[in-house]
């Protein structure tokens, strides 16, 4: 297995990951695929970007995946009324309620398993850091099994709904998921390496 790395970076210290994010996040970042969020070519941006607390985990220093949180307490997605959302999906404003978004692991990847679980340790541990009780998370059906899969008590709070359709005409369904920062999920896997960016 390559030696992984997680790390954690804000805009703009360190923008040769946040460039790498923007491109691995219009290759394959299922909870955004389809959706009609002004962005950038050829990288996947959007305004979120510059308040939000960027997860990534490094492969030999290239992003290989890539988690945002935004705190609900500023703009956020939701707040923003991305297509198709219900109304009635609209979140409270506080910090101790995040929002994580634009989950990504480089198509193909051997460890992109690990990479998963990389993620998903880092992003409870920043939430943890920020003072996030809880994060929730717009997210396509396939993204809900896998935290679960991993051991999180992802609650479903809304859906699924249909937010769009993707190029073939297909419905991209989505459901509002929420879980707490303070359990310790992926107890199986071998600790992840930090660094800071």
């Amino acid at each position: 297995m390559t030696r992984l790395k997680s790390l954690r970076f804000r805009f703009p210290d360190s923008p040769e990951f946040l460039a790498e994010a923007w491109r691995l996040r219009l290759k394959f970042s299922p909870d955004g695929l389809g959706w009609d969020v002004p962005s950038g070519d050829p990288t996947e941006f959007d305004s979120f970007d510059l308040d939000a607390v960027h997860v990534g985990v490094t492969a030999r220093d290239r992003l290989v995946g890539y988690w945002r949180l935004l705190d609900t307490a500023g703009p956020c997605l939701l707040k923003a009324q991305l297509p198709g959302l219900p109304e009635d999906w609209a979140l409270p404003r506080s910090s101790r309620l995040w929002q994580a978004s634009r989950f990504a692991v480089r198509p193909h990847h051997p460890d992109g398993r690990e990479i998963g679980r990389m993620l998903v340790r880092e992003a409870m541990a920043c939430g943890r850091d920020l003072g996030a009780e809880r994060l929730v998370a717009v997210a396509q059906p396939p993204l809900e099994r896998f935290l679960r899969r991993h051991g999180l008590a992802v609650e479903r709070v809304a859906g699924p709904v249909t937010v769009a359709r993707d190029a073939g005409g297909r419905d991209i369904r989505a459901v509002l998921i929420s879980w707490e920062t303070g359990l310790v999920p992926l107890a199986d896997a071998p600790p992840a390496e930090r660094r800071a960016a």
